[in-house]
């Protein structure tokens, strides 16, 4: 299943809504998923390199928990891309903000980015490598 703009709103809605313990100390609470995102990791010029698919394990507010075939590291800059219908992808800046072994990442979404056409990415992707 690949995780949908529609889908990820849903979620983020419906964790909003949600009580929170006291000994939750996390900043959102995070609801487990298991779907794929395609990612576009950005170099130290910010520019973008290779899209890859991953796998989501958790969303909130705040980011996503990624498992991650690459070596994505604390601070990394990246774009997630999730498919809207009828309309061109959600792109959102995000970061690397903790690793958790080879392949689990906890990011955060920074802010989305203004309506980035796919056809433009793609030209960036191609001009990079």
């Amino acid at each position: 299943m690949l995780l949908t703009a529609e889908m990820n709103q849903q979620i983020v809605k419906a964790l909003r809504s949600d009580a929170r313990t006291v000994q939750d100390r996390r900043r959102y609470p995070r609801v487990g998923l298991r779907a794929r995102i395609n990612i576009i990791p950005l170099n130290e010029n910010r520019q973008p390199m290779k899209a890859e698919c991953v796998w989501v394990r958790d969303v909130s507010v705040g980011g996503f928990g990624l498992i991650v075939r690459s070596k994505l590291e604390p601070g990394q800059l990246f774009v997630v891309r999730l498919d809207q219908r009828g309309e061109e992808p959600l792109s959102l800046l995000c970061d690397v903000v903790n690793r958790h072994g080879e392949d689990h990442v906890g990011t955060r979404i920074l802010r989305p980015l203004a309506h980035v056409k796919s056809s433009e990415m793609r030209a960036l992707q191609s001009a990079d490598q």
